[in-house]
């Protein structure tokens, strides 16, 4: 089994729900023992469950637990021979309920707990359960069957008539989430979601920018995008009457020259910020306009900046070690340390920006960060 894979699971979880106070004490969990599976661990263990749904998402399949005699989800102990936790929660669910075939409809987690188990006959002491959850769908038709030793029988329950059969906090929450969900899915098909980018010099947020373009989603970048715009009669007219003639040099925009202006004039950074931002504004709005029904990403280096992160359904922020940071942008670049350093004292710091993101990306290893894109895409951002 995988330590390293359960972890980055479990970051990407809390990446979505970041306040998850048990998803916390997995990681801490996992933090101080190698034994992380083994029921010889006497502290705790880990388990797999599987949260099953019918096709529509309004009955959720649940076992009536022969030792604490409650209706709860399926699940049960990692195996030796499980390859992955979601192939441990999978195995659980063929075992327990006789089901054949279905599928886990998200390769993310969908829930954890953590909990404690009493002591038992058996010489087991009291220990934690440290519960990881997948989301599954099945036949609500197929024929079910039960494990005797553990449960009293399975059993399709409707959503809206849970509060009967069970109030096991846990299994309310899951109930929670899964009306979350459909809701969501609703809300996601047909209607674009926007969902803004961004992250400092070096942090790498052209490549979360360009996985997401790849995967499906129409990709506005801001900074490139206001380059063309200046050329635009009305804006090239008020930037000449606010920065002079020079701003542009043989009808071309002269970079070099509004630098040095802006940079040692507060005042006119502001004055040349308040020509530029509403006209990328009105742009990305044709935009959105040409693109409904799809994802639209939205990638600006000052989107926290100028206050506008409430535009988007979701804000992402990439960030990375400073000196990785510093070594990237020396590379691509080819710049001096003190140069890339004077660039990045100029911008907002992580945590100045981060209260202002629902999503953080450390964005230290491509692979992982690739890989934690595409769950997002699956989970949250894709129009259907």
């Amino acid at each position: 089994m995988d330590k390293q894979a359960i972890e980055s699971l479990v970051q990407e979880y809390l990446i979505r729900f970041p306040e998850d106070i048990h998803a916390l004490r997995v990681l801490e969990f996992l933090a101080e023992y190698e034994n992380f599976w083994q029921r010889e661990n006497e502290y705790g263990h880990l388990t797999a469950s599987a949260w099953v749904v019918n096709e529509d998402s309004s009955k959720i399949l649940l076992t009536h637990h022969k030792k604490f005699k409650m209706w709860v989800q399926i699940g049960g102990h990692i195996e030796e021979n499980d390859n992955s936790i979601a192939e441990s929660s999978a195995r659980e669910l063929a075992e327990e309920s006789g089901l054949v075939i279905f599928k886990i409809l998200q390769p993310a987690i969908f829930d954890i707990d953590v909990h404690k188990i009493p002591s038992n006959h058996k010489g087991f002491p009291e220990h934690f359960h440290f519960d990881i959850r997948f989301l599954f769908e099945a036949d609500d038709k197929a024929i079910l069957s039960h494990q005797i030793e553990e449960s009293n029988g399975v059993k399709w329950v409707s959503i809206d008539e849970i509060m009967n059969w069970t109030k096991e906090l846990s299994v309310l929450r899951m109930v929670e989430k899964s009306s979350n969900q459909i809701e969501g899915n609703v809300s996601r098909k047909n209607k674009e979601m926007k969902i803004g980018i961004t992250g400092g010099i070096g942090s790498g947020k052209s490549l979360v920018v360009d996985e997401l373009e790849r995967l499906g989603a129409k990709v506005y970048r801001a900074d490139k995008r206001a380059k063309e715009l200046v050329y635009l009669p009305e804006i090239k007219k008020q930037i000449i009457a606010e920065l002079g003639e020079a701003s542009f040099e043989e009808e071309k925009y002269n970079t070099k020259y509004v630098a040095g202006v802006v940079f040692n004039d507060p005042n006119k950074l502001q004055s040349l910020n308040a020509i530029i931002h509403p006209a990328v504004f009105r742009d990305l709005e044709i935009f959105c306009q040409q693109n409904i029904g799809k994802t639209i990403v939205y990638e600006s280096a000052l989107m926290i900046e100028t206050g506008h992160t409430h535009l988007f359904d979701r804000v992402i922020l990439v960030t990375a070690p400073l000196e990785l940071r510093i070594e990237r942008v020396m590379q691509r670049d080819q710049m001096d340390r003190e140069s890339v350093l004077n660039r990045i004292r100029k911008q907002w710091p992580d945590e100045k920006k981060s209260p202002w993101a629902n999503i953080l990306i450390e964005n230290i290893n491509k692979d992982k960060t690739l890989d934690l894109v595409k769950t997002l895409w699956q989970t949250n951002f894709q129009v259907y």
